[in-house]
């Protein structure tokens, strides 16, 4: 059943694009950034969508509130862990991301890839995703990238692959502590063959263009 959406809130910096996309499709935009749950309560029952990027946490509170409302909840990137999910569902209000996929199976990919890429949540299906059991199902040479969340890929599995050669290369942009404490996760960021930046992947330009026309 299509949703009929005429009033967006936008409660995060989003790149411009998405509210020219929106008003280019009749759709009246809002921006109201960083506003206390108290202002965001009473603010989401006068619009049918809000989109949000990682600050702005839309509660169950939140959903409550715009209950009748509130249509959908579109995030600005990959992860919607400052979503409460079920109480969405809950409350018939439709979560949507940036997320832009094309669909396989976990044992399609693994042995097919050069590149094994996340872009999940993490949540307890998603926690050491990529381990030492789908490694040693991967192909000799694989390389890994972690641009979502810490604790998807088990970093030790990795820094151990690195060593024997099965993982020819790594790159971490997420850790599951951050700033990095732990002595694998140094060990991953000092080895030769990984590349580690500080959580940084969304704050480019380009990936906020991407993020904002996608979301809307």
């Amino acid at each position: 059943m299509p949703l009929n959406i005429k009033k967006v809130l936008v409660c995060d910096a989003v790149d411009k694009s998405c509210v020219e996309l929106l008003e280019q499709h009749g759709i009246n935009v809002t921006y109201k950034l960083k506003l206390p749950v108290e202002e965001l309560c009473q603010e989401v029952k006068n619009f049918d969508a809000a989109i949000v990027r990682s600050d702005t946490k839309i509660t169950a509170e939140v959903l409550a509130a715009g209950a009748g409302s509130l249509k959908v909840v579109g995030r600005a990137g990959a992860g919607v862990d400052n979503i409460d999910v079920p109480a969405a569902t809950a409350n018939n209000v439709v979560v949507l991301k940036a997320a832009g996929i094309e669909k396989m199976t976990l044992e399609e990919i693994w042995p097919l890839a050069d590149y094994i890429t996340v872009h999940t949540p993490l949540i307890p299906a998603t926690r050491n995703l990529i381990s030492t059991e789908t490694l040693a199902k991967c192909k000799q040479g694989v390389k890994v990238v972690n641009v979502a969340r810490g604790g998807i890929i088990d970093e030790q599995a990795v820094l151990d692959g690195l060593e024997s050669g099965k993982v020819a290369g790594a790159a971490f942009d997420v850790y599951p502590e951050e700033p990095p404490k732990s002595a694998v996760t140094k060990a991953l960021i000092s080895h030769p063959k990984v590349v580690a930046t500080p959580h940084l992947g969304a704050s480019t330009a380009e990936a906020q263009v991407r993020v904002a026309v996608e979301v809307a």
